[in-house]
């Protein structure tokens, strides 16, 4: 349940994971997505009303060592606004992150976890900039190529396709245009 205690417009820039776990803590929010400066760079110009509901939960995960280890159960979703690569007019996607995350004491203890995992293992337990982790992860969460569901092929002015770019070189092969015949 939202209360207002835990509902911030901003993620917290240094979470202390360990006691955050261990109290079970839960945050949640929205954030306008103009405060994601990256995200920002990778969208379409965003409307003004353009937010991030975000949703992180404390909780204790065993890693690939079966220990119990401060942990983080990471919620997000938005709408970006991206450029369909196909036909390279605006698409709205729908992006949503569901993620753990196992903090660790050190980096070595980190990686070598990370590998026996199939959660994120991240070092290090204090000071975790919630923010730049949320950011991160939309980023790493936006499709490759953002399309259309039933995106066409952009018409010219007849209606017609435009030529395929590589139509001239095909003919030029064809027709023995080249410098080795």
């Amino acid at each position: 349940m939202k209360t207002p205690e835990n509902d911030f417009s901003a993620p917290p820039a240094a979470l202390d994971t360990e006691a955050f776990a261990a109290a079970r803590g839960h945050l949640q929010g929205s954030l306008p997505l103009a405060h994601l400066p990256r995200l920002v760079t990778a969208c379409l110009p965003l409307p003004p009303d353009a937010a991030l509901h975000w949703l992180a939960d404390g909780e204790a995960r065993a890693a690939g060592d079966g220990v119990l280890r401060p942990a983080l159960h990471l919620r997000l979703a938005c709408r970006l606004p991206l450029e369909c690569q196909r036909c390279l007019q605006p698409v709205e996607e729908a992006v949503e992150v569901d993620r753990h995350f196992i903090f660790a004491p050190d980096e070595d203890t980190a990686a070598q976890l990370d590998e026996e995992c199939d959660d994120d293992v991240l070092a290090p337990l204090h000071g975790v900039n919630l923010a730049v982790l949320i950011e991160d992860e939309l980023l790493l969460a936006l499709p490759l190529v953002p399309r259309h569901a039933d995106c066409r092929p952009p018409v010219d002015a007849s209606g017609e396709p435009p030529p395929h770019p590589f139509a001239a070189l095909a003919a030029l092969k064809r027709g023995g245009g080249g410098k080795n015949d």
